[in-house]
Parts: structure tokens; sequence; C-alpha cells
């Protein structure tokens, strides 16, 4: 399992429900505090097979670290990302970093 090192405050993650055709998108937004500046982060399906719970849309933080020389300043880092998903999700669930968002 991969180290998480920017720290993820839980209150700053919202995920909205839109239709778009005949989809329904949730859009997921959060922020968290990473180490240093230009820090890539992005949200993936969790890979543990079946989902034990059908209700919630399985997800995975990864972070990826700047390559090179950079300053060590904690830096303000937002995350923003939309998934097609069905009618019968109500909760988005990071699983690798403990976070449930209901879904608006």
């Amino acid at each position: 399992m991969e180290d998480i090192v920017c720290e993820w405050i839980p209150e700053a993650f919202k995920a909205t429900a839109r239709q778009e055709g005949g989809d329904r998108i949730v859009e997921v937004t959060g922020e968290g505090q990473c180490p240093t500046p230009d820090f890539s982060v992005s949200l993936e399906p969790h890979p543990g097979g079946i989902v034990p719970r059908p209700e919630a849309l399985a997800l995975k933080l990864v972070e990826r670290p700047p390559q090179g020389f950079v300053p060590q300043v904690i830096t303000a880092t937002p995350l923003k990302q939309e998934f097609r998903v069905s009618d019968a999700v109500t909760t988005v669930w990071i699983v690798n970093i403990g976070i449930e968002i209901p879904v608006e």
C-alpha cells in the first residue's frame, strides 16, 4: 500500500450529483495540505474486487510527488474529479484515507 504523505481534510470534501443526458455524474472535490508544491493527486476506482457496499462509490486516493528539486513548503492541494455512477450510489467512500462523503 502506498504511503499517503499529504494531510487530507475530511470537512473539505464534497460529492455533488447531476444528470447529464441519461447519465448520473458525481463530482468529488476536496482539499489537502501537501509537503511541497506540485503534487499530482487523483481518485481511482478502489481495486478491492466486489464492493461490499453497493450504495458506495469506492475510490482510492493516489498521490504523485513532484520530480526534481522543489521547496519544502506546505501547500494547499485541491482535488476535483468526476465519475459516472448508478442511481443507487448515495455515498463516496475514499477507502485508503477513511473518508465517506454523502452525495448531495
